[in-house]
């Protein structure tokens, strides 16, 4: 009896071991730093990939260009097969007062099979986060 214990609690370890470790490695965050200002973009959905997360990213800081987009033969037959994430926009030290960070927040839809995304503006609030110089 001791023995099948001590083995299911093994097997308990190591699978959340395993599950920590690889939740762990995936951030739902980017930052992107430029010359005047530093971004923080959080996704709530880790479903995106990592080269999706920072395209996006990148979309929300410099703009989008519509022109880079690809659609899969199966999306121009059938349609795009969508869903939809939220993402916040961070703009560190906007204001010398407190509170200091803008907070721009987005409804991203997304197609799972072309990298087609469109991005909706939910709104904006201010928030402390970084202290004051």
């Amino acid at each position: 009896m001791k023995k099948i214990i001590s083995i299911f609690l093994m097997v308990t370890l190591f699978v959340l071991s395993a599950t920590i470790i690889t939740s762990a490695s995936e951030s739902p965050t980017v930052v992107i730093t430029t010359e005047n200002a530093e971004y923080t973009i959080e996704f709530e959905s880790t479903t995106l990939s990592e080269e999706q997360r920072m395209a996006i990213a990148h979309n929300l800081v410099f703009g989008k260009d519509d022109n880079a987009q690809t659609y899969g033969l199966m999306c121009t037959l059938f349609g795009h097969k969508t869903e939809q994430i939220k993402a916040t926009k961070i703009t560190h030290k906007v204001k010398t007062t407190s509170p200091r960070c803008k907070r721009d927040s987005y409804v991203i839809t997304t197609c799972t099979r072309c990298d087609y995304y469109d991005e909706e503006y939910t709104g904006t609030s201010y928030i402390s986060c970084c202290p004051i110089d």
